[in-house]
């Protein structure tokens, strides 16, 4: 579908995102597991192609 779909810049809107967890609950075990996987992610690249606003292969 690349070819029917055009990518236009700039965005119109870039909304930063957060990721809570509640201090009522014990999620100090998921909310490390999370941590890990988003450094292990920003360490091999992978997060920033995710977050990466383009719709064309490069």
């Amino acid at each position: 579908m690349s070819e029917e779909v055009a990518e236009i810049l700039p965005p119109i809107q870039s909304v930063p995102s957060y990721i809570a967890f509640s201090k009522k609950r014990n999620h100090t075990k998921l909310r490390d597991m999370v941590d890990a996987t988003l450094k292990a992610m920003k360490q091999d690249g992978s997060y920033d192609r995710l977050t990466a606003y383009s719709l064309i292969n490069e």
